[in-house]
């Protein structure tokens, strides 16, 4: 129940970009109202483009998602090229849905094409096919997982650290008596640092 959508998107070149397109829209095996008018957005401008291609639950929020390029946005860009150099999940700061008005944590996870080494960063950026998407709401996350947390008053608060120490709330469980926050932890998730206060 915490992960919001589970998505994949495809790495297309954009010598292949059209052919690409053409060919989600012809494939029989996909729901043939979503994807009749698929089309990459931001669609110019590239050498490489990652559409969505597959999301699920697919409905009528989520089916806006379908096409767009992950790294057109250059927090959502990061966290890929993270997760390409370690070869491991990596997820983002809580950043703003394109298919709806929430703020979710992305998790970027690299596939690779079959037979092919993925030693070295190189190996794995030439041998790269596209990523495994889950988005998390955090609220959802939290407020169960972080219920061990909670002080005699049951209030904690958890925050995504930023490499430059700017800092994005995550979750907040707040108590109606006025608390000061004091004690905190810090720990490393997916390329992320999350602090933990209470």
């Amino acid at each position: 129940p915490e992960l919001s959508t589970v998505a994949f998107a495809k790495k297309v070149n954009d010598v292949e970009k059209d052919s690409f397109i053409d060919s989600v829209r012809k494939d029989k095996t996909a729901h043939v109202d979503e994807f009749k008018n698929f089309t990459i957005t931001p669609g110019q401008g590239k050498n490489v483009y990652y559409p969505i291609v597959f999301t699920e639950p697919l409905n009528e929020t989520s089916q806006k998602s379908l096409g767009f390029d992950v790294s057109s946005d250059a927090i959502r860009q990061r966290s890929m090229d993270v997760a390409v150099e370690t070869g491991a999940i990596s997820y983002t700061a809580p950043i703003k849905s394109v298919a709806s008005d929430r703020k979710l944590v992305f998790g970027y996870l690299p596939i690779f094409k079959k037979n092919l080494p993925i030693t070295t960063i190189e190996q794995r950026q030439e041998a790269l096919d596209g990523f495994v998407i889950i988005s998390i709401l955090p609220q959802d996350l939290f407020a169960n997982l972080g219920k061990p947390l909670m002080n005699a008053n049951g209030t904690y608060k958890i925050v995504d650290v930023s490499s430059d120490g700017t800092e994005s709330l995550l979750y907040e469980e707040k108590s109606s008596v006025p608390q000061k926050y004091d004690v905190f932890d810090l720990f490393s998730i997916g390329g992320r640092v999350w602090k933990i206060t209470f």
